[in-house]
């Protein structure tokens, strides 16, 4: 049985016969922003496995509103609130 892959035609413009200034720089705007995205979503990434440790251990960059994680020094499920981190009641912690 013969595996059969099938690829999508580039969303990118056909580069013209001379590469010019205008069509490069588009070019690299474009992978900055596939590789800003793919960095954005790996940091999700790493703190979705991240989300467990001591209070010392607290995620303390690329936070967001209702990031959880398990505070195992207060044995207690925290929320990141988009300032603090707060338990279930709302309380700084």
């Amino acid at each position: 049985m013969a595996l059969s892959i099938n690829f999508k035609n580039s969303p990118l413009p056909n580069p013209p016969a001379e590469f010019d200034a205008q069509y490069i720089r588009q070019m690299i705007r474009v992978l900055e922003i596939y590789f800003n995205q793919l960095n954005a979503w790996n940091v999700q990434v790493y703190n979705a496995f991240t989300a467990a440790g001591a209070t010392a251990n607290r995620p303390a960059f690329d936070l967001y509103t209702g990031q959880y994680y398990f505070d195992t020094d207060l044995g207690i499920p925290i929320w990141y609130n988009g300032t603090d981190w707060v338990d279930a009641t709302g309380t700084v912690v």
